[in-house]
């Protein structure tokens, strides 16, 4: 039996993105984040459809695009970067974009429509 919403952590109801509550998601960083974690979730499916796991790694991807970001900003406003820091940085948020893209689709319920569509098909 699933447990009301204010029975469960902030984050497992969604009105959080982090464990932390001392995180203020009013700076750039986190109001970035949060649009990353948004954007990379409903391209998967929507929050709501994925598993623990799979928002495991939708924050994870979020992250590292995040850190990613940062460094090529500091790379471009001419500040020096560790280049090592940046190739695995790009790896590391390609291999996590490319295993949320393996999702397997969810079976799709057919219709009342579909199935009497289906049924008519049928028979002739």
């Amino acid at each position: 039996m699933p447990r009301a919403a204010f029975a469960r952590s902030a984050v497992s109801n969604g009105t959080r993105l982090h464990q932390d509550g001392s995180i203020d998601g009013r700076t750039a960083a986190a109001r970035r984040f949060r649009d990353l974690t948004l954007s990379l979730a409903k391209e998967a499916g929507g929050m709501e459809s994925l598993s623990e796991g799979q928002r495991a790694l939708v924050r994870s991807a979020a992250s590292l695009m995040l850190r990613l970001e940062q460094q090529q900003a500091a790379m471009a406003k001419g500040e020096v970067v560790d280049p090592d820091l940046l190739i695995r940085l790009n790896s590391e948020a390609r291999r996590a974009l490319g295993m949320l893209e393996r999702r397997a689709p969810e079976p799709k319920t057919p219709t009342l429509a579909d199935y009497l569509a289906q049924r008519r098909g049928a028979a002739a």
